[in-house]
């Protein structure tokens, strides 16, 4: 499981580091972290993990007392296979690269994604390569951009919000898309 030193400075304000090791978790492989923990703030510094055929990393400050709070998050992914997902494999393949960021209040934070996927494919059906940016809020969720395709499978733009009140205002744009990839092609005349 790893190593953890807990030095007591005054029962009031007690100090830890040390180093978590978990092996054997579905889907990680192993995945490490320092951690400290001082003055109330928790520290997770270096974490790090296999994720489906790919690396995370990531640090994170929060805050446990006296408001919880997330002082500062920062996650990246690298090379993340689509295709390894629960439940989705064989149906869709592609290669994920991330980047997160959180921030506030532990139970609303705030947020941005910045995310590209390659070679993406449904079923075996090429669709191209997709892009994304985000933001969290305590109200939802906003797509400042996304796009999938290329010029040779046409594209899907998306842009708006997902509110957490079941809200949606969303624009989403079709440019040069084959209907059989829309209307399933026994639904054609």
């Amino acid at each position: 499981l790893g190593a953890v030193q807990v030095n007591h400075h005054r029962l009031s304000n007690p100090r830890a580091k040390g180093t978590l090791t978990a092996s054997g978790v579905w889907g990680t492989g192993v995945a490490s972290a320092n951690v400290t923990f001082a003055d109330g703030l928790l520290g997770v510094d270096t974490f790090e993990a296999a994720v489906l055929g790919g690396r995370v990393r990531g640090d994170a400050s929060v805050r446990l007392y006296p408001d919880a709070s997330i002082v500062a998050a920062q996650v990246t992914g690298e090379s993340i296979d689509l295709g390894a997902l629960p439940g989705l494999e064989g149906l869709l393949s592609g290669s994920l690269e991330l980047d997160a960021e959180l921030s506030g209040p532990l139970l609303v934070p705030h947020g941005q994604l910045w995310a590209s996927a390659r070679s993406i494919a449904l079923s075996g059906h090429p669709l191209g390569d997709a892009t994304t940016q985000a933001s969290l809020d305590c109200t939802g969720v906003s797509i400042q951009s996304f796009r999938l395709g290329g010029a040779k499978q046409g594209s899907l733009d998306i842009v708006g919000r997902i509110g957490f009140d079941r809200t949606l205002d969303l624009a989403v744009d079709l440019y040069n898309v084959p209907i059989e990839r829309v209307v399933p092609a026994n639904l054609l005349p």
